[in-house]
């Protein structure tokens, strides 16, 4: 577990959309998280004034997303000259050495799957659902419970117990399994 200091200020950055898409929830607090990030890591005048690599998520920023991203990095601290916002999909085929692939962006939200043809993602082939790590999760744990229930799965506990014969077989006839 994660565990934020007594002085830690959490905040989401960006908010998640109903089509799936990330969003800038706050464009004050990204600058903030920048300027944060400059004075921390951008000290060398040399790397402060080198342009900015930004990379999206895979399912894609709005139009206003990037736009407002680019512009707290410009109007931050230090002396940006250049920003260029990545696909976060064509960042992952290049990262594997590969112009044209199949990027699945499975996260604890959901799942997008993101086609990359010649360095390009193609937007409109791109399908996103919202089934993820969580909901995976909560759905395995649920036909657990069930098999629970109907005595099919034990805990541990009682396997060990029932490989040494000390368990009984659950049908009422008292003997041992």
């Amino acid at each position: 577990d994660i565990i934020p200091r007594a002085t830690a200020d959490i905040r989401p950055i960006y908010a998640a959309a109903e089509d799936g898409t990330y969003d800038v929830a706050s464009a004050s607090l990204l600058a903030e998280a920048l300027a944060s990030l400059a004075s921390a890591h951008l000290r060398s005048p040399a790397v402060a004034q080198s342009p900015v690599l930004l990379v999206e998520p895979a399912a894609g920023w709005s139009d206003a997303t990037r736009a407002a991203v680019a512009a707290a990095v410009f109007e931050g601290p230090g002396d940006v000259p250049a920003v260029f916002v990545a696909r976060g999909a064509v960042m992952a085929a290049f990262a594997n050495a590969k112009a044209s692939a199949m990027v699945l962006d499975v996260s604890a939200r959901g799942v997008t799957a993101v086609p990359v043809v010649d360095g390009y993602r193609l937007a409109k082939t791109t399908r996103a659902s919202k089934c993820g790590g969580v909901g995976l999760a909560e759905r395995l744990m649920g036909l657990a419970e069930e098999e629970i229930g109907k005595g099919m799965l034990r805990a541990e506990h009682e396997v060990e117990k029932a490989r040494k014969g000390e368990v009984e077989d659950g049908d009422g006839d008292g003997k041992k399994t």
